[in-house]
């Protein structure tokens, strides 16, 4: 199993400040973690709201014994109320910043077991391209009356054993792919142009990120974009 991986994020044609954040890396016990988070535009410090929350995601990560008997929801559920909360202190902290906040799209890959764990709130996204087709394994939370986020890290302070984040835990079968990105991407990149860059096999994890990048600039750059690829072979 060869499993490689690459993220990057740009800035964009149109904003002042780049406030989307991204961590891919690998763990212990062959995991391999990545998350994407888009800092809340209409309130202020959404950078530093998702910033919080993937330094969070992978500080609490690296402080565990990932292979400890624990299901990797309980863990991932973890990680994302760990962020959130942290993005609460903060807001209590910060004033100026009291209503930051940041979707977040978190994945944990069991490669031993072939196991995909997914974390998600907000209207990041993460889809699976395998066997020519592109799949949303995501949905938006989105209040369509004004399309709005309803739901979004920095809302509320959360228990731990509290559903408010979306967590499953789904089979993975290679070769695929898997695209985490921020609405930059997917919001302005149409899902046929999304489909033929993540479905080119000549092309490496860098090189479909960095196309995509193009792509959303190329179409009028009007958002911040991230993205992450992680691909098995």
């Amino acid at each position: 199993m060869e499993c490689n991986y690459y993220g990057n994020t740009d800035i964009g044609l149109h904003r002042k400040n780049n406030e989307d954040a991204f961590i891919v890396q690998e763990l212990s016990h062959g995991h391999i973690l990545a998350v994407v988070a888009d800092g809340v535009g209409s309130n202020p410090g959404g950078g530093i709201a998702s910033s919080i929350a993937c330094k969070c995601i992978s500080s609490y990560f690296n402080g565990i014994d990932i292979d400890s008997g624990q299901n990797s929801v309980d863990l991932l559920k973890g990680a994302m109320c760990y962020a959130n909360n942290t993005i609460i202190t903060a807001q209590q902290t910060m004033s100026e910043y009291r209503e930051m906040a940041s979707t977040v799209t978190a994945v944990l890959l069991n490669l031993h077991k072939m196991e995909l764990t997914i974390g998600h709130v907000g209207d990041s996204r993460l889809y699976r391209c395998q066997s020519g087709n592109l799949t949303a394994l995501t949905t938006d939370d989105i209040a369509y009356s004004g399309h709005k986020l309803s739901k979004w890290t920095g809302k509320l302070f959360l228990n731990y054993d509290i559903d408010y984040f979306h967590v499953e835990t789904l089979p993975v079968t290679a070769p695929c792919s898997f695209l985490l990105c921020s609405d930059g991407l997917h919001g302005i990149v149409s899902h046929e142009t999304i489909k033929t860059v993540t479905s080119d096999d000549l092309l490496s994890p860098y090189d479909k990120v960095m196309s995509l990048i193009r792509a959303a600039n190329a179409s009028g750059g009007y958002d911040n974009v991230t993205a992450i690829i992680v691909e098995l072979k």
